[in-house]
């Protein structure tokens, strides 16, 4: 295990491998830990398709961090999550970047309840004006919008305190704000897409920009491609087979789009789109004279770029006929992506011991058998008692992170 021995205030990116089932013991130590960086600006968290959140232990972690952390790119890799806990990651006032890959969004058993509620009081048509005083919902529409994207500064004084008038005898406050219209980037794989699109996390992210999609499926299919019309704000699309960055020496995934169909209809209904780019997917020269003509149709596309397409100079000749009708900067590399065929030049495990103290040395890297010093982290038996992290008080004892 790799760990660095920053000094707690000049960590910027952190990376928590081996995460395994979260308690809500240790997610309270997480949230102690990260409340105690700084300058953390990147958070990864691998849980090896464990659950991470179980009992809302993880959201409540995350939501004990508003306004005490400065995360602005959250990644979650191979991880069980709740709806709940997407939820209070997107809440984080810094947040523009989300990436998720190889996550199961699971439903949370209290949104069911949410949904039975809102069912019976639509049958009772007193939905908005309930007069028993046991809930009340406070969505502050009516405060001003000037125009940047609707309510980024989130709830007036006006509708806060509407909701603080009945605390007397309610039961429940809903307050809906845009709490997540400052998330900008959205990287996904096409493992998450599936529980993206059916647990609703797309809804929760309207404003995003960037939209990064990632493939390690043989074939892209027409659900991997319909999540782009869920982000209809997206000015930079990329698409491109997953490539492992520890292992650099070997090939990306082998992925094929073998109906562009999809991808044009996609591509044209996506109207504020500025920017397309796919690597390393086979696509052909007939499939990619199809999305060339898409983006012609588009009629607001600024730049495309295809690299190792399985593309040839054939196209050419379509590239600069569209690019000087429409002013799209067409890059074209042509090639195949890289595969098991080609002439391996690199020694593998020397290139893989290389390309992993790289990656891992852009991050502070713990784990749950990692413990917190006042100097930094160090291996769980080779310093004294774990220090507090208030510096101050009993030492840490019982689970660790």
């Amino acid at each position: 295990m790799y760990v660095n021995t920053n000094k707690l205030e000049q960590i910027e990116k952190l990376w928590v491998q081996e995460m395994g089932e979260l308690s809500p013991l240790a997610s309270q130590r997480l949230a102690e830990v990260l409340s105690s960086l700084p300058c953390l600006q990147t958070l990864r968290l691998d849980s090896n398709h464990s659950n991470l959140g179980e009992e809302y232990s993880f959201a409540l972690t995350i939501s004990s961090l508003l306004g005490k952390v400065r995360i602005s790119t959250f990644i979650l890799f191979e991880i069980k999550v709740t709806l709940q806990a997407i939820r209070t990651i997107l809440s984080l006032e810094t947040m523009r970047e989300l990436r998720m890959m190889g996550v199961i969004v699971g439903s949370n058993d209290d949104d069911d309840d949410d949904d039975d509620n809102d069912d019976h009081d639509d049958d009772n048509g007193d939905d908005d004006n309930n007069d028993d005083g046991e809930s009340i919902d406070v969505d502050d529409d009516d405060k001003d919008d000037d125009g940047d994207g609707g309510g980024d500064e989130g709830m007036s004084d006006a509708g806060v305190t509407q909701g603080e008038e009945c605390c007397s005898t309610m039961t429940a406050l809903d307050l809906e704000g845009s709490l997540t219209s400052k998330l900008e980037v959205l990287a996904l794989d096409d493992e998450s897409i599936p529980s993206v699109l059916e647990s609703g996390v797309h809804t929760m992210c309207p404003h995003v920009q960037r939209l990064h999609l990632e493939f390690t499926h043989e074939e892209i299919t027409q659900e991997h491609v319909e999540i782009i019309k869920k982000f209809p704000k997206t000015k930079h699309l990329s698409l491109k087979a997953y490539k492992d960055p520890l292992l650099p020496a070997e090939p990306p995934m082998q992925v094929s789009l073998d109906h562009p169909l999809w991808l044009c209809r996609a591509l044209e209904d996506s109207t504020n789109l500025r920017r397309l780019s796919i690597s390393d997917i086979t696509i052909g020269d007939e499939n990619a004279g199809s999305i060339l003509r898409s983006a012609r149709r588009h009629g607001q596309l600024e730049h495309l770029t295809m690299v190792r397409c399985a593309t040839s100079t054939t196209l050419d000749a379509v590239a600069s006929e569209i690019s000087s009708q429409t002013g799209v900067e067409i890059t074209l590399t042509h090639g195949k992506p890289p595969s098991w065929d080609d002439d391996v030049t690199v020694e593998l495990e020397e290139d893989i011991l290389w390309a992993t103290n790289v990656f891992e040395s852009a991050f502070t890297v713990i784990s749950k058998n990692d413990v917190l010093t006042e100097n930094g982290w160090a291996r769980e038996g080779t310093t004294p008692p774990l220090c507090p992290l208030n510096h101050g008080g009993r030492g840490g004892g019982g689970e660790r992170m």
